[in-house]
């Protein structure tokens, strides 16, 4: 289950993380997003196409982050809000994501940190 999942977990400001929890959890009210065959196979092409890329990180410690943003691909959602630069944002998982959804024709996610989520909403 990905639920309230696309906002990647981190970063060291609780009181901000908690009231952008809290706004997340208005926006998708009603939504419920569950690991899907699709969104599991499009994650494991990631994973291929960033080993391919030349990163060599364990399945097991990115796999959390690739199905984050395959379930958001497959759903059509707009925005990953996460602060993770050293995998999800880094330019090579950045570049599997886009390789992947163009061969597949699918929309790829903005991905914005938390203070630029913040200020987009004026909380």
């Amino acid at each position: 289950n990905q639920s309230g999942e696309l906002f990647a977990a981190g970063g060291k400001d609780k009181k901000l993380r908690i009231e952008l929890l809290g706004f997340y959890d208005t926006l998708v009210r009603g939504h419920d997003y569950r690991t899907t065959k699709i969104i599991s196979e499009l994650a494991e092409e990631y994973f291929e196409t960033i080993f391919n890329l030349g990163v060599r990180a364990p399945k097991h410690k990115i796999l959390h982050d690739l199905l984050i943003v395959a379930c958001a691909s497959v759903n059509e959602v707009d925005v990953v809000v996460s602060e993770d630069k050293r995998t999800m944002l880094s330019k090579e998982f950045l570049t599997a994501y886009r390789i992947v959804n163009n061969i597949r024709k699918l929309r790829m996610p903005k991905f914005v940190g938390y203070e630029k989520f913040k200020r987009l909403f004026s909380l």
